[in-house]
């Protein structure tokens, strides 16, 4: 187990909660994995298909919903040396989170 495996595992989780797919579903003896299957999906397409409908009734935007998906598939690539670092992708999780706040408060002060 390494620290690029963490990664891996961390970019799993994100596109279960993301998609509300259960990766297993996906593990039928052949290549397709769930990162598979959303990077198969044309990104226009990703809100209706791919985004979990539940997250629908959230107050995630859907820019930060696709902003997610894009660093869980960079977490969950197969190359191992094109993975994210877990400390790059903890900092690209947490600009979203900022931008969000920074938005909240742009809105609540007008």
């Amino acid at each position: 187990v390494t620290k690029k495996t963490d990664v891996w595992s961390l970019g799993i989780l994100i596109l279960e909660i993301v998609t509300g797919k259960f990766p297993a579903n996906f593990i039928q003896g052949s290549e397709l994995s769930l990162a598979n299957w959303v990077e198969s999906i044309a990104p226009e397409a990703w809100s209706s298909e791919v985004f979990d409908k539940d997250m629908a009734l959230t107050s995630n935007s859907e820019g930060e919903m696709v902003k997610l998906l894009k660093i869980a598939l960079a977490c969950s690539d197969m190359d191992v040396d094109r993975r994210l670092d877990l400390k790059e992708a903890v900092s690209r999780i947490q600009e979203i989170q900022e931008d969000t706040i920074n938005e909240d408060d742009m809105y609540s002060s007008s």
